[in-house]
């Protein structure tokens, strides 16, 4: 007796016995195929491997990456505007304050600077009222007419004095009421945007 012949064997036996025909038969190449296909099939069935899951499409492979990578572009965009936005107000909030401020040493330099031209104007002023109260006191008590020519031409040049001094006290109390009712005094410290303030005209 003959040894039985494995599958593989009668495979072969047939693929030869369709290459030897003339005219192929369609028919006979479809069973041919489907027998090595299942020639093939029963190692793999045998090892009990479980099956393959489908993959992703490739053009679902390809997509994912670029919406993520467009995400993390667009993200990445955003937080960079919004970090150069944050940089960009906190740097002129910042020169907002310190020109403010820099208003703020400057009026009271100025406001400082016409006190003591108020001061200055109204000692010279004092001094002016006591030489007019000595030279007129020296004028009432003069003896002859020589010491009285003296004591009215002293009081001449204090009177003269005195009003030079009053002058510039009225000047420098004018511009100091000038100063204050401007706003140069106090240079508005609040805020822009801030709707309670008082200051912003």
């Amino acid at each position: 007796m003959s040894e039985p012949r494995t599958e593989d064997e009668v495979f072969a036996e047939r693929l030869l016995a369709a290459g030897r025909r003339e005219t192929p038969d369609p028919q006979a190449e479809i069973r041919a195929a489907q027998a090595a296909e299942d020639a093939l099939a029963a190692p793999v069935a045998a090892m009990d491997v479980p099956a393959v899951e489908m993959l992703p499409s490739e053009s679902t492979r390809s997509s994912r990456p670029d919406t993520v990578r467009r995400l993390r572009y667009a993200v990445g965009a955003l937080s960079t505007a919004a970090a150069l936005l944050l940089v960009g107000s906190g740097l002129f909030l910042k020169k907002q304050s310190d020109e403010s401020a820099a208003q703020a040493v400057a009026a009271e330099a100025q406001r400082q600077d016409l006190q003591n031209q108020i001061d200055v104007a109204k000692a010279e002023a004092d001094k002016g009222a006591a030489a007019v109260k000595s030279a007129t006191a020296a004028l009432s008590s003069a003896k002859d007419d020589a010491a009285r020519a003296q004591a009215q031409h002293d009081l001449d040049i204090a009177m003269q004095k005195q009003g030079a001094a009053n002058a510039a006290v009225g000047r420098a109390v004018r511009t100091d009421t000038k100063r204050q009712q401007t706003g140069i005094a106090a240079p508005c410290t609040c805020s822009k945007l801030d709707p309670l303030c008082g200051c912003i005209q």
